[in-house]
């Protein structure tokens, strides 16, 4: 087995490095598979890279207009953690929770 000269070992991109790479593919209109191949890196790398980079999705809420019950609770599950929270809860706190709530990886 031969070891790798300095030149070819594995380089961390950063984050300008990245977006210069997937600009490129993009605008290749080569497949992601095809592209890596022709830039000598994993197709692997160009996915992470491309989720990394995805703008994060914003939340919003539309109101429900209803009969108004004390007793009354939203219920959210989400990787198997179970949320529920009063309707009056304020919509700036329920937003933080939901946004973390989006960044747990649900279970295999």
């Amino acid at each position: 087995m031969t070891r790798r000269s300095a030149k070819q070992r594995w380089k961390q991109w950063t984050e300008a490095e990245a977006r210069a790479a997937l600009a490129a593919w993009e605008d290749s209109g080569e497949s992601m598979v095809a592209h890596a191949r022709k830039l000598g890196v994993s197709s692997h790398r160009l996915s992470y890279w491309r989720a990394r980079l995805a703008p994060s999705r914003e939340l919003a809420f539309v109101p429900v207009v209803g009969p108004a019950r004390a007793d009354a609770c939203i219920v959210i599950e989400r990787a198997g953690v179970v949320l529920r929270v009063r309707e009056s809860l304020d919509p700036d706190l329920l937003t933080g929770i939901l946004s973390a709530l989006a960044r747990v990886e649900a279970p295999c």
